[in-house]
């Protein structure tokens, strides 16, 4: 359950012994790179770090791939997403090429959902109450990849924020059964995301 130090500069341990915020301190500080994998029973997300920026976010939740999340955010139907996933299996090119190509997305509209993408997979291991990771050092990313450049230091602070907040609102709501409708007379934003 404790840390352990490989020889070739990776590190491995619990994430309740050394959080997430202090993890992803040290690569900043540090200025590692490599890939961050964290697990937490069937959940996998791998984080690529490159002198200690966060350059692309991997996972296998469905919340965290681009396709839902684009269709969460009511940039896409989940229409144009099947047929996306359909192209992008006979062609093998990458989904944002395809939305890109289809011009579903513009080249601004994939950067800034690439990155929130990657922002909320990290923002949820924040809520993670057990895990394990494993850094591998010097691991890059896949060949295609264009790097976010992200820096770790805005991302543990809003992580702490929302932790701490996922936290009092437990407090409140104790339990995952509860339904939320708008008041009679409340306006709702007219924003399709924003309103959902």
């Amino acid at each position: 359950r404790g840390l352990v130090c490989p020889a070739m500069g990776g590190l491995t341990g619990d994430l309740q012994v050394m959080d997430l915020a202090d993890l992803l301190g040290w690569l900043a500080h540090r200025q590692r790179t490599g890939t961050l994998h964290v697990t937490a029973r069937s959940t996998r997300k791998r984080l690529v770090v490159s002198e200690g920026l966060l350059d692309a976010t991997y996972s296998n939740d469905p919340r965290h791939m681009l396709g839902q999340f684009l269709v969460r955010d009511a940039a896409i139907t989940e229409q144009q997403l099947f047929e996306s996933l359909l192209l992008q299996e006979r062609d093998k090119r990458l989904l944002g090429t395809i939305l890109m190509s289809q011009q579903l997305l513009t080249p601004e509209q994939l950067a800034r959902s690439l990155r929130a993408c990657a922002e909320e997979t990290v923002y949820d291991v924040f809520l993670w109450s057990e895990g394990r990771f494993e850094f591998k050092a010097g691991e890059a990313g896949p060949p295609h990849l264009v790097p976010l450049r992200l820096e770790l230091l805005p991302l543990i602070q809003e992580g702490h924020w929302r932790q701490n907040e996922w936290q009092r609102m437990r407090k409140e709501l104790p339990s995952l059964e509860v339904n939320f409708r708008a008041l009679p007379g409340t306006a709702l934003p007219a924003d399709a995301a924003e309103k959902r």
